[in-house]
């Protein structure tokens, strides 16, 4: 069946866009997170598309579902390759469609700041948790719930 076989190729782009089929072992590595007394900042960095149907799910999710007053900055990124630069108006035409409180940026040319923390591969949704700036945890695109990232940034603020 024709539809059928075209449903099985949109869905096989959708997820080849937004979730890796094998991960590329990357970026920075998470630090020790050091004891509760000493934690000055925690912040939470996502990182978004508007094309990922995954991301527009997850990020409503994570603000809904956070109980803490912390810096959340949503990187966008843009198109369907790290060619296409993302630019302020893309990120702010982005946060009025999602209608979220987080900071939204563009993230600079290449999936720059993406990268850092995840290497090459280049899957959304993503986030990283940086603790006193340093980063103490990342949540590895496709592998993770917004339940899973609340939690986790809950644990670490007093």
């Amino acid at each position: 069946n024709t539809g059928e076989i075209n449903m099985r190729f949109l869905v096989l782009l959708f997820l080849m866009g937004c979730a890796p089929v094998s991960y590329d072992k990357g970026g920075e590595e998470p630090k020790p997170v050091p004891p509760i007394e000493e934690i000055d900042l925690v912040e939470l960095l996502l990182f978004s598309a508007p094309w990922c149907g995954p991301c527009k799910e997850m990020h409503p999710e994570i603000e809904r579902t956070l109980d803490v007053k912390i810096p959340v900055t949503l990187y966008v990124e843009t198109g369907w390759s790290s060619s296409q630069p993302p630019t302020d108006a893309i990120a702010i035409e982005y946060k009025k469609q999602m209608g979220l409180g987080f900071d939204f940026v563009p993230d600079p040319w290449k999936w720059t700041i993406f990268k850092k923390y995840f290497g090459s591969q280049l899957a959304i949704p993503g986030a990283a948790v940086l603790v006193n700036g340093e980063l103490s945890r990342k949540f590895v695109p496709g592998t993770f719930t917004a339940t899973q990232v609340t939690d986790y940034v809950e644990s670490l603020v007093k």
